[in-house]
């Protein structure tokens, strides 16, 4: 009975983890909705947009998040240094993959 547990907890914990995807493999991801965590490493607000780049800073960024609507999301000015991730739709603007108001954002770390 224990092997069985572990054999679930273990297949749990692998199929939780496939459901996010690095910077990096949301391009190859653009129009489906998924969840990508890394590190936010910029994060700029400009005539009311937010930016949060991930991994580098603008304009060698591997992701980033544009964010329009500031009241659903968590005080994005402490995401700066930390491991984030955000779930939404991935476009493509430029070729960097991007998540545009995305539906949550969570900080890991």
């Amino acid at each position: 009975m224990k092997k069985i547990f572990l054999l679930l907890l273990i297949f749990s914990l692998n199929s939780f983890a496939s459901d996010f995807i690095t910077p990096k493999q949301a391009a190859y991801h653009k129009g489906r909705t998924q969840t990508v965590c890394a590190k936010a490493v910029q994060v700029v607000s400009k005539n009311g947009i937010t930016y949060v780049n991930f991994e580098k800073k603008y304009p060698n960024q591997t992701f980033y998040l544009f964010i329009t609507q500031k009241e659903n999301y968590i005080d994005l000015k402490k995401v700066k240094g930390k491991k984030i991730c955000s779930h939404g739709k991935i476009e493509l603007y430029k070729n960097i993959p991007m998540h545009k108001d995305p539906k949550s954002i969570m900080i890991m770390q």
